[in-house]
């Protein structure tokens, strides 16, 4: 029998991949801004107790570089009893 796809394991290793996705997005930007180039300025968030949706993310910016003006990647991992509509819902 298989497991149970919203496993805390799977949940883990979700995360995990998605984490250094971002860094390796992050990475590659910064790659292309070289030696000398802007670095990402990395803001972990968390949403406060008691806001009806609970989770946490990392938001990774990098600004005034020689290539980009501003560049970034964010990661979230949001739970509650009801999500926000998609932003692409009505579309």
């Amino acid at each position: 029998m298989s497991q149970p796809f919203n496993t805390d394991s799977t949940v883990a290793r979700v995360r995990g991949y998605l984490v250094d996705l971002q860094a390796r997005i992050i990475g590659a930007l910064e790659a292309v801004e070289g030696a000398g180039g802007a670095r990402a300025v990395t803001d972990p968030w968390h949403k406060a107790p008691g806001e009806p949706l609970q989770g946490d993310g990392i938001t990774r910016i990098i600004e005034g570089g020689r290539v980009f003006e501003r560049a970034g990647c964010g990661f979230s991992h949001v739970r509650g009893p009801q999500l926000p509509p998609s932003a692409t819902q009505h579309r």
